[in-house]
């Protein structure tokens, strides 16, 4: 009697093929989006737990040596933007750069500017925790993307003018991204008589490498850019293993927002 109460038992509580082979299956297809979108690094809390919120390290370390270094090899002081003059060649809008110091062949390594990257908390800086590295011809750069200063940014590099409609695009694109997503990017870069010619090579926001074609098709293809300012000059500019190269003139006050 015991027995068959037993083998009632196991039945009762045994489900049926039909009914576990489609929940199984119906379960992997949440799981495993899931576990893919964490990987990549756009589910909070399981993305921590994968570390795929961790940006890329570049292995590059500086020191306040570095900054000290930076700053006796040019000197340049940044201000509050309030106290900007006017400019002259367009009284609508505030002068930006200002002082122009002649310098030639200046070398920069690269955690020099990574340290000079990093001792500036602006409101409106864009990328947190940066890295630079530089190559033979190649700029690498991995940071932390911070979606909530990007009005700010805008604002600030508006300084009351529409943007280049390219910029605009890059920055509403931006607004996609997570808060603090980890993004790598590695481009190709040369600057002569003051145009800077650049071509992107790799863009990666968490674990995701997003594709050149997509970014050329939403921003258009630029190559390059002149820089037209008097107290920016470039005669020449190039990079090498850890190093920055410059000759020219830069300006030597900068009028930042705080």
């Amino acid at each position: 009697m015991q027995s068959l109460k037993s083998s009632k038992d196991r039945t009762r509580h045994h489900i049926p093929k039909k009914v576990w082979i489609p929940s199984s299956i119906l379960l992997l297809l949440i799981i495993v989006p899931v576990l893919f979108l964490s990987w990549l690094g756009l589910v909070p809390g399981l993305s921590n737990l994968m570390s795929s919120n961790n940006q890329r390290n570049l292995g590059v370390r500086f020191t306040q040596q570095s900054l000290t270094s930076f700053e006796q090899q040019t000197p340049l002081t940044f201000k509050n933007d309030a106290l900007a003059p006017v400019n002259p060649a367009d009284t609508s809008e505030k002068q930006v750069l200002a002082q122009p110091v002649n310098v030639q062949d200046v070398t920069l390594g690269q955690d020099e500017v990574t340290a000079l990257l990093n001792s500036n908390h602006w409101s409106w800086m864009p990328i947190d925790n940066i890295q630079v590295r530089f190559g033979n011809g190649t700029v690498e750069l991995s940071g932390l993307v911070r979606t909530d200063h990007l009005n700010a940014f805008e604002n600030y590099i508006a300084n009351g003018k529409p943007l280049n409609s390219n910029v605009t695009r890059l920055i509403n694109w931006s607004e996609h991204f997570r808060n603090n997503a980890p993004i790598y990017i590695k481009l190709q870069t040369f600057s002569v008589d003051n145009f800077v010619s650049y071509k992107l090579e790799q863009v990666q926001v968490g674990r995701f490498t997003i594709p050149i074609r997509w970014i050329s098709s939403s921003l258009g293809q630029v190559n390059g850019a002149d820089i037209k300012t008097t107290d920016l000059q470039i005669q020449r500019a190039y990079l090498t293993e850890g190093e920055l190269h410059f000759s020219g003139t830069y300006p030597s006050v900068v009028y930042v927002k705080n």
